[in-house]
């Protein structure tokens, strides 16, 4: 029975071990008789019991197995199923034993359906099978679990027959890994195709196993070429960075596998067919076997030749740095034109050999040596230092002038363009460059030898960075010169625009004063006329000078405010001291310069002779004190003619008549002079709300048209149909506008005419509302209108009131934000206009 057989048999039997009794021997047998049957009959029943042991054992090593076991027969059905797969899966095998192998499909995942059915399609085509796949079985739960599946059939037939063995393995811990250690593998391997860097890949024995295609691109090679060579079969190729050969045993990559030791950055070179050498940067690293490779190492390298040539290069192109560099310290440390250009002749000495260099200029159609070093030792080269030649008469001028480009001739007998002259019948050899400003040639750096082939196209490029040089020089001294004559033009104008300066300040009718640290630097006429003092009295003396110590010690006159920044101006008034010692009250503009570091604020005082200001303002403060004495004459008359209501009731019509006249006369003097305060005090406040311009003429219209029929006036108006609205507290617009008509009224003669008009104009801010009154009254004379809204200013002195009705209409109208002018001619009447912010867009048409 083999082990399949025997798994199944095993999986039938549930033996209990008994106790079986021991046959008695016939009657008539010997005791040796019975004892052989004894013997017999324990033999027997050991061997079966030793199976039955043994099956046993086998079944519960089946029944605790980590694997998924199942029994199939010849049709494929499962037999038995191990007990596992409750566990692994959570299905119970009861699920399973009966069923077809293709029951596994209805559990395998989609993608891995094929590979099933593929493994199932082989095991019934083939008698003798051995196969194994993996795929993703669906737990249970469902979440897949990733299994290697194997068939074996077994090689005796089985009772009841059997034709394989289905076993699953869970490999769901291994096969992230598999996964991982593919795509990492993938990644290695693009990584390594993409490198710009050469990679090769060598196994222990030096040989060449892969490489990518930097390393065929670089060494010019197939892959095919290349993979599989060994080092002693390309050693032959190599050279060193002093380009000798390489001894294999000094081959970096012999190196490393032989020690196991890094090589890195070594030089290499690698001999071509055509002649040339390719220069490699190597850098060897081993492949560690315990890290799951199988030893070698990593050749990696990129292609140095480019460097190396620079390296050449460079140290040509040192010297010339270093040349240059000590003619642009030259340019940076003089500025005479000689020095420089003999500091450029003594440097591209250190880099030419050469019996005489000079620089020539171009003045007009000639080019002249302007300086010249003569490294000869027989003289030849004195003949050069007073040429003065035809710019266009050489070929070698010529060119440079025409193309822009230096030159270089190596053999002067055999070049056809070489124009012999007795001075320079020596020359040999002839290397020159143009030098070029502003796209102009104005010179050339020419290098003179006897020896022929000294110069060659190659120094074509070192010659033409000192001609450069040389036109630095030059632009910098015409620079120089042109500077020193924009500087005397320049300080010919600076000391036109300082007398300038000074003739406005001279004749500023203000003072101003310039202080550092509150002491004066500066004074103009102007504040001398107003102090007294000369300007030398005043420099250098503190600003406590001028004003009275003990009332304004405290003014920012004597010590400006610290917080003051540059640009902030600061307004202050003080009583100042004129040299006789009288005082006058000035207002004081204190501008911020800043600071300086040792002088301290520096600010400049517009000073202001504000005395008859001072005494205007004096003189309202009389006037409002003889306006409430004037209250007393209206206050009479009200007590006398309440005395006179009592004793002549009869009379009451007209008594109260008289009283209602008197009571509205102190009520406007009251509410004027306290409007007046109010506004001094910024007392004022107003309550907004959205109205119409059309309603609020007409209600002032309306309160007026009475008075105006007393005197026969006309009031017109003239209003558009759109409603014009505007943000205003109503009670004092009504206010502005019944001011305006009243003083209208008091100045339109009998008869006369008053037009009302509101309309709209346009700013740079859009549209605003006019109001104008306009009336054809005897118009103002043009020396009143500058203090037409002034308080208490009256153009006529027989009319009644006090002169405030248009200061607090200009004090309201601005206070809304808008403004109040004035029109007239004398004799033709007056137009007084406000305009006021619209609250909504114009024209209306527009948004609606």
């Amino acid at each position: 029975m083999n082990v399949a057989a025997s798994l199944f048999t095993a999986a039938q039997v549930n033996t209990v071990w008994k106790d079986e009794q021991v046959p008695r021997a016939r009657k008539g047998f010997s005791n040796a008789s019975r004892q052989r049957g004894w013997r017999a009959s324990l033999r027997t029943r050991f061997l079966r019991d030793n199976r039955h042991e043994n099956l046993n054992a086998l079944h519960f090593l089946v029944e605790h197995t980590g694997d998924i076991i199942s029994c199939l027969d010849s049709d494929g059905i499962i037999r038995y199923i191990t007990p596992s797969i409750q566990a692994m899966l959570g299905y119970p095998p009861t699920r399973f034993e009966g069923a077809s192998i293709d029951l596994w499909l209805e559990f395998a995942h989609p993608d891995d359906a094929e590979t099933v059915l593929a493994a199932h399609r082989r095991l019934r085509q083939t008698d003798a099978c051995d196969e194994r796949y993996e795929f993703r079985c669906r737990h249970a739960d469902g979440h897949y679990v990733w299994f290697e599946a194997s068939y074996r059939a077994p090689a005796n037939a089985a009772d009841p027959p059997l034709a394989a063995l289905h076993v699953l393995r869970d490999i769901s811990h291994r096969k992230p890994v598999e996964l991982a250690l593919r795509e990492a593998e993938t990644r290695y391997r693009s990584v390594i195709s993409v490198l710009a860097e050469a990679i090769l890949i060598v196994d222990k024995d030096g040989t060449i196993q892969s490489c990518n295609a930097s390393a065929e691109h670089i060494l010019q090679q197939p892959a095919s070429t290349l993979i599989g060579l060994r080092p002693e079969q390309y050693i032959d190729w190599l050279i060193g960075p002093d380009g000798a050969p390489i001894a294999l045993e000094d081959f970096a990559l012999v190196k490393t596998l032989q020690t196991g030791e890094p090589q890195t950055n070594v030089v290499v070179g690698v001999r071509r067919s055509e002649g040339e050498t390719l220069w490699l940067s190597l850098n060897t690293h081993c492949i560690d076997p315990s890290s799951g490779g199988t030893g070698g190492l990593v050749a990696s390298f990129f292609d140095i030749s480019d460097y190396r040539r620079a390296l050449r290069a460079e140290s040509e192109q040192r010297a010339l740095a270093e040349a240059l560099r000590d003619t642009a310290s030259a340019l940076s440390s003089t500025l005479d034109p000689n020095e420089v250009l003999d500091r450029i002749l003594e440097n591209v000495s250190r880099l030419f050999d050469h019996d005489t260099a000079e620089i020539m200029l171009i003045e007009g159609e000639r080019a002249r040596v302007a300086r010249i070093l003569d490294r000869t030792d027989d003289g030849s080269g004195t003949r050069f230092h007073s040429l003065n030649l035809p710019s266009d008469a050489f070929a070698t001028f010529r060119h440079m002038i025409q193309t822009g480009l230096p030159i270089a001739v190596s053999h002067s007998d055999a070049d056809p363009s070489w124009v012999p002259i007795p001075e320079s019948r020596w020359v040999r050899s002839y290397l020159g460059a143009p030098i070029r400003l502003d796209g102009k040639v104005i010179g050339f750096l020419n290098l003179n030898s006897a020896v022929p082939g000294l110069f060659s196209d190659a120094d074509l490029g070192k010659i033409a960075a000192f001609a450069d040089q040389a036109a630095i020089a030059l632009r910098n001294a015409r620079l120089f010169a042109e500077l020193e004559a924009r500087v005397d033009e320049r300080t010919a104008e600076l000391r036109l625009e300082r007398q300038l300066l000074q003739a406005i300040l001279d004749g500023n009718g203000e003072g101003i004063i310039y202080t550092e640290g509150a002491r004066i630097r500066y004074a103009n006429k102007a504040i001398t006329q107003l102090t007294g003092y000369t300007s030398e009295e005043l420099l250098g003396q503190p600003t406590s000078l001028l004003h009275d110590q003990v009332v304004q010690a405290d003014s920012i006159f004597n010590s400006p405010p610290e917080t003051l920044v540059p640009g902030q101006v600061w307004r202050d008034e003080i009583r100042m001291r004129h040299k006789d010692g009288r005082q006058w009250i000035a207002g004081l503009t204190l501008s911020c310069l800043g600071k300086t570091s040792d002088a301290g604020l520096r600010c400049v005082i517009l000073v202001r002779d504000i005395s008859q200001e001072k005494a205007l303002q004096e003189q309202k403060a009389r006037f409002v004190a003889h306006a409430s004495h004037e209250l007393r004459t209206p206050l009479t008359n009200f007590i006398t003619r309440l005395y006179l209501l009592r004793r002549m009731p009869e009379r009451l019509p007209e008594h109260l008549e008289v009283l209602d006249d008197v009571s509205n006369r102190m009520r406007r003097l009251v509410e004027d002079l306290l409007d007046l305060s109010r506004f001094e005090r910024g007392a004022i406040k107003l309550h907004r709300e959205k109205i119409t311009l059309q309603s609020l003429v007409d209600h002032v219209v309306r309160l007026q048209e009475e008075e105006a029929r007393f005197k026969e006036i006309t009031i017109q108006t003239v209003l558009p149909e759109a409603p014009f609205y505007v943000h205003a507290d109503r009670e004092r617009m009504h206010q502005v506008l019944t001011n305006l008509v009243t003083n209208a009224i008091n100045y339109t003669p009998y008869g006369g005419e008053i037009v009302i008009h509101v309309s709209a104009e346009r700013d740079a801010d859009g549209y605003r509302a006019r109001v104008a009154v306009e009336d054809n009254g005897p118009g103002i004379d043009p020396t009143h209108i500058d203090y037409i809204f002034q308080p208490f200013y009256r153009v006529m002195g027989d009319q009644n009131g006090a002169g405030l009705g248009l200061s607090i209409a200009r004090e309201l109208v601005e206070l809304h934000g808008g403004s109040i002018q004035v029109e007239s001619l004398p004799g033709h009447g007056s137009r007084f206009s406000i305009c006021l912010d619209l609250a909504e867009p114009f024209p209306p048409a527009e948004h609606e």
